[in-house]
């Protein structure tokens, strides 16, 4: 079992009926993780958790930005690990969390930190 630990979680369990899965790592860079994060967190459909795993070590302004991102909006739930494990790991710890975490979830969406979505993609 990998070790994560949760910074940040939504209010209200029952209302995420979508989970959208991120894992951000050492190499990622800032502005398009911004854009990437913003263009979920703008959807037109808000019953959403945006799940960012760091994996690993990451610049001080990734975390910076995604802790800064996670306090200003309850739909963010960010996970750590210590040691990067691989994008695939990441997308498994992440979906388990999901799976457990939302009673109500009924879809799951994944993206890489340098996707931008239109705002009707949820």
């Amino acid at each position: 079992m990998i070790e994560v630990s949760v910074d940040f979680a939504i209010a209200d369990k029952t209302v995420a009926k979508v989970a959208v899965l991120l894992s951000v790592y050492q190499n990622d860079k800032e502005l398009p993780l911004y854009l990437s994060i913003k263009s979920i967190l703008n959807q037109s459909y808000r019953e959403l958790a945006m799940l960012i795993l760091i994996d690993g070590f990451v610049s001080t302004n990734i975390s910076n930005l995604i802790n800064l991102l996670g306090k200003s909006d309850r739909r963010i739930i960010i996970l750590k690990r210590e040691k990067n494990e691989g994008l695939a790991s990441a997308m498994n710890t992440l979906i388990d969390f999901a799976l457990v975490t939302y009673p109500n979830l009924e879809y799951i969406a994944r993206m890489d930190s340098d996707d931008v979505s239109k705002l009707n993609r949820i």
